[in-house]
């Protein structure tokens, strides 16, 4: 066997499997009742599917689904051979935790979640002991939580003291209910 034989038998190699990854991926997404226009078109890029299945697809209320779908999404790790997926767990965590925009990551309500509880009543803003409301029933708490509890939290909290000490407190104060979880 020559050294252009071989180029072309390593070259087959790699396109058959990527094939196998790709029918892997559309299969497990398929058995899952997934695979959609949009997963579909996520096929080529796991890392951005997997993190669209746990943005997107996830009833979080559910513990049924929510072990369900992140069990899909741990197989398409597996079966795209990404080694990060804690990585991309961190990242999503990360990113809904310290979104720009109110109401892409977290707006929440507290007096709503909390039953119209009015525990406020007589704090000052520059109390030091004042009381944040925990939004207990939230969703967007419940997906940070649960992803929380699978990476490891000595990097991600590294990030989030960093990002922190960027913004200043003058910005803090909304996030503050839901970082003090942390």
């Amino acid at each position: 066997m020559d050294s252009s034989e071989r180029v072309a038998i390593e070259e087959q190699v790699t396109r058959l499997s990527m094939a196998i990854e790709k029918y892997n991926t559309e299969l497990i997404l398929k058995k899952s009742g997934l695979y959609n226009e949009k997963t579909c078109d996520l096929i080529e890029s796991p890392a951005d599917l997997i993190g669209y299945i746990y943005t997107n697809c996830i009833d979080w209320k559910s513990a049924k689904d929510r072990e369900e779908k992140m069990s899909v999404a741990e197989q398409l790790a597996r079966a795209n051979h990404l080694r990060n997926l804690s990585q991309i767990q961190e990242e999503l965590a990360t990113s809904w935790l310290i979104a720009d925009k109110t109401d892409d990551a977290y707006a929440v309500d507290p007096n709503d979640t909390m039953g119209n509880a009015a525990l406020d009543v007589g704090i000052s803003g520059s109390d030091e002991n004042e009381l944040f409301l925990l939004p207990f029933f939230d969703v967007t708490v419940d997906r940070i939580v649960y992803i929380l509890k699978l990476i490891n939290m000595d990097k991600i909290m590294g990030d989030l003291i960093t990002y922190l000490r960027r913004v200043g407190p003058s910005s803090l104060s909304q996030k503050e209910p839901i970082l003090s979880m942390l």
